[in-house]
C-alpha cells in the first residue's frame, strides 16, 4: 500500500550554483527539474521567475486557509499549509490553464522531514507493465468541479460573471486539442468538466509523459488545506479510474519518486508537465516554502496577433500617443494619429518586453473601408492586399532584434497564411529613407502627400518579397 513516498538524494536532480536566467532555462529544458543553489534572496528568486515565466495566481490564494499571500501582486505565496505528506501530483492539471513550472524558495526547511519529493512521468509512464501503459496511453480524464467566487475570481483575474464568461471563452479556444472545456454558472458558483489526457506530451521534448492529479486524489484525504469535494476524477464514460490500477501504478511511481532536501535560499524548479510532485511529512512549524507557477514565456521577443480586444486596444492607443508625443513629430495630429474607429475591426500585430510593455505595434486592415482611402485616390486591390498603418516603436532593438523587422515579419506570415499578398500603407519621409537605406523592397504609389500633416508616400510592399528579405 503506497503510504508515503521513498526518500532518495537530491543527486537525481540537477544543481546549478547560478541565477542566470539562461543557464537555468536551458538546465530545465534539458533535465525537467533543477535546483539552484546560489544563496539567492528572494528578490533574486522573484527576478528569475518573472524572467522564465508569466506568474499566475492559485485559486487557493483567494482564502487564506490554504495558502498565505507573500506579494502585492499575489503571485507568491506559501506552498500548501499543514503538515502532512502529499502524495505526487501536476499542479492544477484539473482545469485549463495548467501552468507549465513551477519554482519554489526555501525561507526555512524543516528541522526533519518536509522535503520535497519528485517523480518523472517520462520515466514512469516506461516503466510500467504493457498493459498498463496501455490503458493510460488511452486513457481520457474528466474532472468535474465547483468554484466559489472567491476562487473563479482569483483564478480569471476578473470581478463578475460577465467577464469570468468572456475570460473562459478566450480560453477555451487556447485549449491543445486533447482538452475540452464546458462550464456554467450554477448561480454565483462556477461549475465544470474539464477533460484531458492521463498521458500528455511534455512542455519541452514532446515526449509522452503520466503526469496527472489521479495519485494524489485516491490517496490524500480531504482536510482544511486540501478540499477534495470539490473535485472528482472520472473516466471519459463517467466510470471512476481503476482502483487497482492507481495502486499498482503507486508502487512504480514511488520506487522512481527523489526528493530535495531543502537547504535556505534554494530555488527548485520543474517541468509541470514532465514532473508530479509531492512532500513528506513534518513536525516543525517554522518550515517556510515559497511557490510560484506561471506559463513559460516564450525565447526571443513576444509577439501578439490580435482581433479586437478593447483592453488591448486601450493600451495601443495610449502607447501610440506616448511614442507620437515624444517622437518629435506634428502634436496637433496626436489624437487623429492615436486612434480612430478602424480599431475596433483592425488586427494588430504588437510586441512585448520582459516585462511584458508594448515596445512595437502595427495595425493591418483587411476590410471594406481602409484608412488611406481619403486620402489618396487609388485603385487598391482589397482581394488580395491589406492595409498597413499605425506603426509605432518605443524602441530600435530587443534582445538582439530589430523591432521593425520583427513586427513586419510578423505581420507577412499573418497575411500569408490567409492568402494576402500586399500590403498598402503611408511612410513618412524619414521612414521611407530609412527602407531604402535598409534595401527593403517596396514600391512608391503617390507622390509626397500630408495626410495627417506630414510628408507621406503611399507605398506597397509585396509580402514575398519581405519575407525572402
Amino acid at each position: 500500500m503506497y503510504t508515503s513516498p521513498a526518500v532518495k538524494s537530491l543527486e537525481r536532480v540537477t544543481t546549478l550554483t547560478t541565477c542566470d536566467a539562461n543557464l537555468v532555462r536551458d538546465a530545465l529544458k534539458e533535465h525537467g527539474a533543477l535546483v539552484v543553489r546560489a544563496a539567492a534572496s528572494l528578490s533574486d528568486f522573484e527576478a528569475l521567475s518573472n524572467h522564465l515565466m508569466t506568474p499566475m495566481v492559485h485559486h487557493s490564494t483567494s482564502t487564506a486557509i490554504e495558502r498565505d499571500v507573500v506579494n502585492a501582486d499575489r503571485t507568491t505565496s506559501t506552498v500548501n499549509k499543514g503538515m502532512d505528506y502529499i502524495p505526487l501530483h501536476r499542479e492544477g492539471s484539473y482545469a485549463p490553464g495548467c501552468p507549465d513550472m513551477l519554482m519554489l524558495y526555501c525561507v526555512k526547511p524543516a528541522d526533519a522531514g518536509g522535503q520535497t519529493t519528485l517523480c518523472d512521468g517520462v520515466e514512469l509512464l516506461n516503466s510500467l507493465p504493457l498493459r498498463i501503459r496501455n490503458f493510460v496511453d488511452d486513457a481520457v480524464v474528466k474532472w468535474s468541479w465547483s468554484a466559489t467566487p472567491e476562487r473563479w475570481m482569483a483564478t480569471l483575474g476578473v470581478d463578475s460573471k460577465d467577464a469570468a464568461v468572456a475570460k473562459l471563452n478566450k480560453i477555451k479556444l487556447t485549449l491543445p486539442a486533447w482538452e475540452k472545456l464546458d462550464v456554467n454558472f450554477n448561480g454565483d458558483t462556477l461549475d465544470g468538466v474539464f477533460q484531458t489526457r492521463c498521458v500528455i506530451p511534455t512542455r519541452w521534448g514532446n515526449k509522452r509523459s503520466f503526469c496527472n492529479s489521479l495519485l494524489i486524489y485516491h490517496y490524500r484525504a480531504a482536510t482544511d488545506y486540501y478540499p477534495k469535494t470539490l473535485y472528482t476524477p472520472s473516466l471519459d464514460d463517467g466510470s471512476p479510474f481503476p482502483a487497482e490500477l492507481l495502486e499498482e501504478i503507486a508502487e512504480y511511481a514511488e520506487a522512481r519518486t527523489h526528493s530535495v532536501s531543502w537547504e535556505e535560499k534554494d530555488i527548485l524548479l520543474f517541468d509541470n508537465s514532465r514532473y508530479m510532485h509531492g512532500r513528506t511529512g513534518f513536525t516543525d512549524s517554522n518550515r517556510r516554502i515559497l511557490v510560484r507557477m506561471g506559463h513559460v514565456k516564450p525565447e526571443g521577443p513576444k509577439i501578439r496577433i490580435s482581433e479586437y480586444d478593447p483592453d488591448l486596444v486601450n493600451e495601443i492607443v495610449n502607447f501610440r500617443r506616448e511614442t507620437y508625443a515624444n517622437s518629435g513629430r506634428d502634436q496637433s495630429q496626436l489624437n487623429d494619429w492615436s486612434s480612430d474607429d478602424l480599431d475596433r475591426t483592425a488586427t494588430h500585430v504588437v510586441m512585448y518586453d520582459d516585462q511584458e510593455k508594448i515596445i512595437g505595434v502595427v495595425r493591418i486592415i483587411d476590410g471594406e473601408v481602409w484608412s488611406i482611402e481619403p486620402y489618396f485616390d487609388f485603385e487598391y486591390d482589397k482581394l488580395n492586399g491589406v492595409e498597413f498603418g499605425r506603426l509605432a516603436i518605443s524602441q530600435p532593438s530587443f534582445q538582439g532584434k530589430r523591432v521593425l523587422a520583427e513586427l513586419i515579419k510578423a505581420a507577412c506570415r499573418h497575411c500569408e497564411a490567409r492568402g494576402r499578398t500586399h500590403f498598402y500603407g503611408f511612410v513618412i519621409s524619414r521612414l521611407r529613407k530609412e527602407l531604402q537605406r535598409l534595401r527593403v523592397p517596396f514600391e512608391v504609389l503617390s507622390p509626397e502627400l500630408a495626410p495627417m500633416g506630414e510628408d507621406c508616400f503611399l507605398i506597397r510592399f509585396s509580402v514575398d518579397e519581405l519575407i525572402r528579405f
